[in-house]
């Protein structure tokens, strides 16, 4: 007998989850520092990893000139990645099937990303991964970046699940933490070294896998189920 899905709930990621789009915004970053003789150092990289785009703006500006001002600089990026993720965005390995098999089971899942909500829904849309998903959040939806709890809650609360049945799916190692500290159970997928290491994936989640084809939802219900067991 499968355990209960009373309370459960998937909160994925997109980019570098999801959504292979990971390269675009590497090489926006960049073609922007680029621009003016710059380059991105692998402490910057790390930075960038974390912030949001309007974030990302203001970093650039400041710390290479790039643009006029932050705004008008975000409006460029704005423009790029509207077209990209609208024309060009492609689904990670594992990924259409993991998701159809959610949706089969009759869990609830939702997305928590960093990237603009028109971002999302474009990308989403593209690859039909959209109508799977019971609500999408953007950090600028919740006023909150992916270090802070705000959207993982959010996201749970929309699907009427509760931290400790709801797991998450990141390639980032900062947003596992946010995620474990708020509770969350977490899985670590692994997508380049910039946004963590398979070792710090491994530290950091309670399971880690090289892609969404190795996801197996009857053994994270069972951990789950174990859990919950062992702390009765």
């Amino acid at each position: 007998m499968r355990p209960s899905l009373a309370g459960v709930g998937f909160i994925f990621d997109c980019d570098g989850t999801l959504l292979d789009t990971m390269d675009a915004w590497l090489s926006m970053e960049d073609t922007f520092a680029s621009r003016v003789g710059g380059r991105i150092d692998s402490s910057m990289r790390e930075a960038l990893c974390t912030m949001t785009m309007p974030e990302e703006a203001v970093f650039l500006h400041e710390t290479f000139g790039v643009g006029a001002s932050p705004a008008e600089l975000e409006a460029e990026i704005d423009e790029y990645f509207m077209s990209y993720y609208s024309e060009r965005a492609e689904m990670t390995p594992g990924a259409g099937a993991l998701i159809e098999e959610v949706r089969r089971r009759g869990i609830p899942c939702a997305i928590a990303s960093s990237s603009p909500h028109a971002y999302l829904e474009a990308g989403l849309g593209r690859t039909g991964l959209l109508g799977a998903f019971t609500s999408v959040f953007s950090t600028e939806d919740v006023g909150a970046s992916k270090r802070e709890r705000k959207i993982y809650d959010a996201a749970a609360k929309s699907m009427k699940a509760v931290p400790e049945l709801t797991w998450c799916f990141d390639d980032a190692v900062y947003a596992l933490h946010a995620m474990k500290k708020a509770g969350f159970k977490t899985v670590g997928v692994y997508d380049r070294d910039t946004s963590g290491t398979v070792d710090q994936l491994r530290e950091t989640a309670d399971t880690t896998v090289l892609t969404l084809e190795d996801v197996d939802i009857d053994e994270l219900l069972a951990l789950q189920a174990a859990h919950l067991a062992a702390s009765a």
